[in-house]
């Protein structure tokens, strides 16, 4: 099992050395630690640790996927953060994500949520 210590980036922890990040997104799928499902570089870092790393089960939409991560939608999230997303609520719960039109989000969404998602952060209590 891997954890986000970025080991799984290197060949000589067992990994694999990245492909040349400015002609490649580099993408390790494999086992992670429990609750874990993927992690990404921010813009601008060590381009020898450049790129997402994503649990097995939790990458596409068929095969091993496990539910609720069958969707295809953790390599998505974690590609937002290679491009430098922050999460909906920022780093604060009612934050800010510094994008001008996304509303202020309390967390997270899970499973299928309806749109648009009110919370007491962006107009109406939850």
């Amino acid at each position: 099992m891997w954890s986000d210590d970025d080991k799984i980036k290197s060949s000589a922890f067992g990994g694999s050395d990245p492909w040349d990040p400015t002609r490649y997104l580099n993408v390790w799928i494999c086992n992670t630690v429990p609750g874990l499902s993927g992690y990404a570089s921010l813009p601008k870092s060590d381009p020898k640790k450049d790129g997402v790393v994503i649990r097995f089960d939790a990458f596409g939409t068929r095969g091993s996927v496990a539910a609720p991560f069958n969707k295809g939608r953790t390599m998505t999230h974690e590609v937002g953060h290679w491009l430098g997303l922050k999460h909906l609520w920022g780093d604060a719960p009612c934050g800010d994500d510094g994008i001008h039109d996304t509303p202020r989000q309390r967390g997270g969404n899970t499973g299928s949520p309806s749109f648009p998602k009110i919370t007491a952060c962006n107009g109406t209590p939850d």
